[in-house]
């Protein structure tokens, strides 16, 4: 760390822990708390997107395929395809 750096550090570093040492228990209780519903909210808007997405890709499977066997099946009924 360079010396004229050194005493603004130390000043931001003191005052945040000044405040730090402010907070009681019920302060900190609220701040997990908040940070807590922040996380699930994340944590559960992910996997909400990540199902959407394999919803998505596994209808788009199942489409195809059932357009294949109805192509297959229209080749089979006018005689292009053997059954």
């Amino acid at each position: 760390m360079l010396p004229e750096k050194l005493p603004s550090t130390l000043s931001y570093g003191g005052g945040a822990l000044s405040i730090l040492s402010a907070m009681t228990l019920t302060d900190w209780g609220i701040l997990v708390g908040i940070l807590t519903a922040i996380g699930t909210y994340l944590v559960n808007h992910y996997f909400r997107w990540r199902c959407s997405r394999q919803d998505y890709y596994f209808k788009l499977r199942r489409d195809q395929r059932e357009q294949e066997l109805h192509d297959l099946k229209k080749q089979q009924l006018k005689g292009e395809v053997s059954p």
